[in-house]
């Protein structure tokens, strides 16, 4: 089974797609990073994202902006879930909720 690690700190984001989470990590400089938000699957947008995705890079529930592309992740999290996600990561890492 694919499994997401997702690391946040105060330099970024990694996230890591693979079995058992031991993929190859794509890191995401924090100078780059943009409204940070929870983002359905469902709504317009996401399809949209997705487009831009291989199949090893699915839509997820939780979506920042990176220069001019849209970066998504958690793929299986419940809304409700991706919310409170953001909202820990911005009580936590100001500089993500600007």
């Amino acid at each position: 089974a694919t499994h997401e690690v997702i690391d946040v700190d105060h330099d970024g984001f990694s996230l890591r797609r693979g079995p058992f989470g031991i993929g190859r990590p794509r890191r995401y400089a924090a100078e780059h990073i943009r409204d940070l938000r929870a983002s359905p699957t469902g709504d317009p947008q996401a399809a949209d994202m997705f487009s831009q995705f291989t199949a090893s890079h699915p839509p997820g529930t939780l979506a920042f902006d990176y220069g001019a592309r849209a970066i998504r992740f958690g793929e299986e999290l419940p809304e409700t879930e991706a919310q409170e996600i953001v909202a820990a990561i911005v009580r936590r890492f100001q500089r993500y909720g600007q």
